[in-house]
């Protein structure tokens, strides 16, 4: 029942965010935007995004260390078809079947362990993205409020890094303060709990070894840089010929935005936000909604597409994904160390 209403709730988050961005702008000027925009700008928007994605794969197979065999095929398939999950499925379930797929895949790797990564790289990419706005901050005129709101963001977001810090730096004391805890639980319930806690302190670890965190932090800033290259060419099909400020704020306020429920694929929520990240450069409503539009497309298809072609290479049905859905709810609720 609580599924369902978390559902419902995205659904009803989406259509009013839609119904915001949407209700002052002339559905004429919305068409005449889109009908005279240079989508030859599209083609390098695109392979920004794309670029960016293998730059992803690239950081999400460096997290998997001290196991540095896994196969970059994997990895990138992996990811896409957790994008690909995310886009048609409520909830963000491809986080959990993409780490449920690339367990699968490379049997070297534990699906707790490769949870563990993808929490590291959601808290990475908070903070690689509130770096990006403080840069711009002192460039864009926010309301009144704003910048205190993003500062109390920056601050959780880097003291959740700093915490996998901790944890990955010290597992024994980790260990050590975890067993005061579990030692009123029942004997299987506590080691179950261990063998977690042991899986993801070898997610967090990975950013206590200076030659790996340094090109996961250094990929991390340029994939980023990547995404916001795709925007500024799309506000180029739409002739915004605006200064390179503007596609990192749009970038930096969308992936924040995340944080609120919505329905698959960011809908609704995704357009009001980059309307709103639009309106300190003065840029016309009608326009802002169609460049919305338009980014909406040029972010979440490729890695659809790429996602959907993996599965189709590696002959996995839509049928047989959903089974990784419920299996990958099986594997969270095993004990560790049993087999499939």
């Amino acid at each position: 029942m609580m599924k369902w209403l978390r559902i419902l709730a995205g659904v009803l988050i989406s259509a009013l965010f839609l119904g915001l961005a949407l209700r002052s702008v002339d559905p004429g000027g919305v068409w005449g935007a889109l009908r005279t925009a240079n989508y030859l700008w599209l083609a390098p928007a695109v392979a920004a995004i794309v670029l960016s994605i293998m730059l992803r794969a690239v950081r999400w197979r460096l997290l998997f260390y001290p196991d540095t065999g896994l196969r970059y095929s994997s990895v990138f398939g992996s990811l896409n078809v957790g994008y690909l999950v995310n886009d048609l499925l409520p909830l963000r379930l491809g986080e959990i079947v993409r780490a449920y797929l690339i367990s699968q895949q490379e049997r070297s790797v534990s699906m707790p362990h490769a949870v563990s990564t993808v929490a590291v790289e959601r808290v990475l990419d908070m903070v690689v993205t509130l770096a990006y706005l403080a840069l711009l901050l002192p460039f864009v005129d926010l309301p009144a409020g704003a910048a205190t709101k993003v500062e109390l963001v920056a601050v959780l977001a880097v003291a959740a890094l700093l915490f996998m810090l901790v944890l990955g730096a010290m597992p024994e004391r980790t260990h050590q303060f975890a067993r005061i805890v579990t030692s009123r639980l029942p004997n299987r319930a506590g080691e179950r709990l261990h063998d977690l806690i042991e899986h993801f302190l070898r997610g967090f670890a990975v950013l206590s070894v200076p030659r790996v965190a340094g090109p996961v932090v250094a990929l991390s800033f340029v994939l980023w840089a990547l995404a916001a290259l795709a925007m500024w060419c799309v506000l180029f099909a739409f002739d915004l010929w605006l200064s390179p400020t503007a596609p990192f704020f749009v970038l930096a306020l969308v992936s924040l935005s995340f944080v609120v429920p919505a329905a698959p694929g960011h809908v609704g929520v995704f357009h009001w936000t980059v309307v709103q990240a639009l309106a300190p450069f003065n840029v016309n409503e009608d326009v802002a909604v169609s460049y919305a539009f338009v980014a909406h497309v040029v972010a979440f298809v490729p890695p659809m597409l790429l996602g959907a072609g993996y599965l189709w290479r590696a002959g996995i049905s839509w049928h047989r994904l959903l089974d990784f859905r419920r299996a990958a709810s099986d594997a969270e609720r095993r004990p560790a160390g049993v087999a499939d």
